[in-house]
């Protein structure tokens, strides 16, 4: 009896045991290992944060902390929870009929075709539109650039450009959309192709368009990645997907 209690107690000792000795083995990774598992829990929160600053509101690219919409009769209106500018539009403001949101900026489109910008002063000029700038179709904002297509399929780009991101293609043309990403650009084509550029020091593949991507008719942007929309209604993305 006295034996079999013994063996028992040794069986659950060295069960005990053995599941210590592997607790500690995990611990006891390679210093690249536990570094990577430290570090992809912080990048995914600051993926996160970034999938915020770049977030879709109301079919306009806006920030879930701040966001901006026209209402019917063509006044902006902002909502939201920012410390470091402030959210209310411009009182001589009218007539938008688009609104978009960066990281540190806003923009309206107006009925007339010209962009108006705000923001904190420290988006590294986002939200100042290029002087003379008109004729304008569509708005798109980024982290803390932003861009502009006109009525003759022109994209206009202003803002930080230390990745690339206002460094518009020079060949490109009839363009019928844009979006803006965290720090890379979009446009489509009136012949179905999407451009990207930008990223640049960042995760190229947001900008690496998949060669068979043909038929789009709808394009978005978020912080590192990119969508679109074929004309048979399957989605094509692109991107980080950690």
């Amino acid at each position: 009896m006295v034996k079999s209690f013994r063996t028992h107690s040794q069986r659950a000792y060295l069960l005990a045991s053995s599941r210590f000795i592997a607790y500690i083995s995990a611990l006891m990774e390679s210093p690249e290992t536990m570094l990577r598992k430290l570090v992809t829990p912080l990048r995914e929160i600051w993926r996160q944060l970034q999938r915020l600053v770049c977030a879709m509101c109301m079919a306009l690219a806006g920030l879930l902390t701040h966001s901006a919409c026209s209402a019917p009769a063509g006044t902006v209106i902002g909502w939201g929870s920012v410390s470091w500018f402030d959210l209310t539009p411009p009182t001589n403001l009218t007539n938008a009929v688009a609104a978009t949101v960066g990281e540190e900026n806003c923009l309206a489109l107006t009925s007339a075709g010209t962009v108006v910008g705000w923001g904190n002063g420290n988006d590294l000029g986002a939200a100042s539109p290029p002087s003379g700038l008109s004729n304008v179709v569509a708005i798109a904002s980024g982290a803390v650039h932003s861009l502009a297509l006109k009525a003759d399929g022109k994209i206009v780009g202003w803002g930080d450009n230390n990745n690339g991101q206002t460094s518009i293609p020079p060949i490109l043309t009839n363009v019928t959309a844009i979006a803006a990403g965290g720090y890379h650009s979009l446009a489509l084509t009136r012949n179905g192709q999407v451009w990207a550029w930008g990223a640049v020091g960042q995760d190229t593949n947001v900008i690496k368009v998949p060669a068979s991507l043909t038929n789009v008719i709808a394009i978005a942007a978020g912080g590192y990645h990119s969508l679109a929309v074929r004309n048979d209604g399957t989605v094509v993305a692109w991107g980080a997907d950690d």
